[in-house]
């Protein structure tokens, strides 16, 4: 790791590290509750990807970032790389792979 230039910098960068951490747990708990989506899927023949219920994350993410100072954009895209992923570890579940 690189030594920061001020002791403030290294608050800010345990700071930032502390929060890291905690959004991949949450990515973690979000990818088990796909998973458990995924298998729903599976037994009721549904298939991974439903457009309008990405479409609708994706709007509420680009709003719930502005409430925070975020680029809605910025959540947007954010959202689209999640969500594909999920897509893949869905089709991985429903067919089997």
């Amino acid at each position: 790791m690189v030594d920061a230039p001020t002791p403030e910098m290294a608050n800010f960068r345990t700071e930032i590290d502390i929060l890291d951490r905690e959004l991949i747990a949450l990515m973690g708990r979000r990818f088990e509750i796909i998973r458990a989506v995924a298998d729903h899927k599976k037994q009721a023949g549904l298939p991974p990807v439903l457009q309008d219920r990405v479409e609708q994350v994706k709007d509420k993410v680009a709003n719930l970032g502005v409430e925070y100072n975020l680029d809605a954009e910025f959540m947007r895209s954010l959202y689209t790389v999640i969500i594909d992923y999920a897509h893949v570890v869905e089709s991985e579940i429903i067919n089997d792979n």
